[in-house]
């Protein structure tokens, strides 16, 4: 097998990780980016969380072999459980449960540092928390 088959089927094989790992970048790099003011660090850190976690998953995947959930997606997945319903909504939810923390903390740290920054407090909004 030539290695361009090669990559080809492991890119083939491990798609939805590798994607789950690019987005996890993305997510710790926006998270990276709204903790620099105080309004902006409880969602920004909350990104960086769950960025961790699916690349930290999407890893271990590739690397296993196996397909296990992230730890909020298995969140997720418990607390639908314990809510009463079925195993199969249980599933679904904890799948989206990542894919909706995301965009919520950005768009919650978003209007949080806008807000700060227009109302001049939280260390002024746009200064780091150092205060340099």
């Amino acid at each position: 097998m030539s290695p361009e088959d090669q990559f080809s089927g492991f890119l083939t094989s491990n798609r939805e990780d590798l994607i789950r790992i690019g987005v996890g970048v993305a997510d710790i790099a926006m998270g990276i980016s709204l903790t620099g003011t105080a309004a902006g660090a409880p969602p920004g850190l909350l990104l960086i969380a769950v960025g961790a976690d699916q690349v930290f998953t999407g890893i271990d995947n590739i690397l296993t072999g196996r397909k296990n959930r992230s730890l909020f997606e298995e969140a997720g997945y418990g607390l639908t459980l314990q809510l009463g319903f079925s195993g199969s909504t249980a599933d679904v939810v904890g799948q989206l449960t990542p894919g909706l923390l995301s965009p919520g903390a950005g768009i919650w740290g978003g209007f949080a540092t806008s807000a700060a920054r227009a109302a001049g407090g939280f260390g002024r909004g746009s200064r780091p928390l150092n205060g340099c």
